[in-house]
């Protein structure tokens, strides 16, 4: 009986420090598979049956009975006008705001040579994700044409018309003429205001930046920076999904256009985070630092 008991707390030892790394590895690329999942489940709902439901989704805000040019009805409607227009505003608060972060860091590296390290993050992976990524390899290459480009939502007196060709479907290969013509694939506007998520994963850690930052007091700077961690998220996400609404009613992109400009900005961006920039590494040598001295 004794012989085991012994082997049955030899087990759980052993099986202990296993538990240990799947928990970490959960913890560490929990994001990873959020997102995943969110981009797997909604790619499978939006590509089904030729993208029916993408098509539906489209056809909400499409009225063929009025005149050419008009047919996406709520195109100079409030508040869609706006953030179709005015969509360059979210990416200069981004560069009013990041610039600042390095250059003041760069200048005083040994005081406040953090914020040049999340600021550098921040600014790498806004511009790997939204500008390469998104707008140069997807977008001018893979060749979607937007609905409003296709023979099913016609809007102009443009005789050149394509087909509809569902999310993943590989428009450039099908049809090489729509290489740097059809750029409904993935959002450009959604994933300028997307990109904000990078300012709740700048202030992920609230209690950190307490730390860091010396005037104030803790619980007021703990509040502070918790509000920018939540703003952020809370930007990127519901400015993000009335943006991505905004481009649907006026043809210029489907729904899952804008699942994958939220997908690939945040997944990019935690690549940085976690694999590239190593924010997590990085904070926790500073505070073994502080310890130490």
């Amino acid at each position: 009986m004794r012989a085991i008991t012994e082997k049955s707390e030899n087990a759980k030892l052993e099986t202990e420090p296993i538990k240990k790394n799947i928990k970490n590895w959960m913890r560490k690329y929990r994001f990873f598979i959020l997102f995943g999942i969110i981009l797997l489940v909604g790619t499978i709902i939006l590509k089904f049956n030729d993208g029916q439901i993408d098509k539906a989704i489209t056809d909400l805000f499409y009225d063929e009975s009025l005149p050419v040019g008009e047919r996406f009805y709520l195109e100079n409607v409030q508040p869609w006008y706006f953030l179709n227009e005015y969509n360059d505003i979210f990416e200069y608060l981004l560069y009013i705001t990041l610039i600042p972060m390095i250059i003041i860091g760069a200048i005083n590296y040994k005081k406040l040579g953090y914020l040049l390290i999340y600021g550098s993050y921040a600014f790498f992976s806004a511009f790997t994700g939204v500008v390469i990524f998104v707008n140069v390899i997807f977008k001018d290459l893979y060749g979607r044409p937007r609905p409003r480009q296709t023979m099913l939502w016609p809007n102009s007196t443009n005789p050149e018309m394509w087909d509809f060709y569902s999310v993943w479907e590989p428009a450039f290969l099908k049809d090489p003429s729509l290489i740097d013509a059809g750029k409904s694939f993935p959002s450009g506007h959604v994933s300028v205001v997307a990109v904000f998520v990078i300012f709740f994963f700048i202030f992920m850690h609230p209690k950190f930046w307490a730390r860091i930052v010396q005037k104030g007091k803790k619980e007021t700077k703990i509040q502070l920076f918790s509000m920018f961690k939540w703003a952020g998220l809370t930007i990127s996400i519901i400015l993000g999904i009335l943006t991505g609404v905004g481009r649907i009613v006026v043809g210029a992109h489907h729904a899952s256009d804008v699942l994958w400009a939220f997908g690939m900005v945040y997944i990019i961006n935690a690549l940085f985070y976690y694999i590239i920039f190593r924010i997590p590494r990085y904070e926790k040598k500073i505070l073994n630092k502080e310890k130490n001295n």
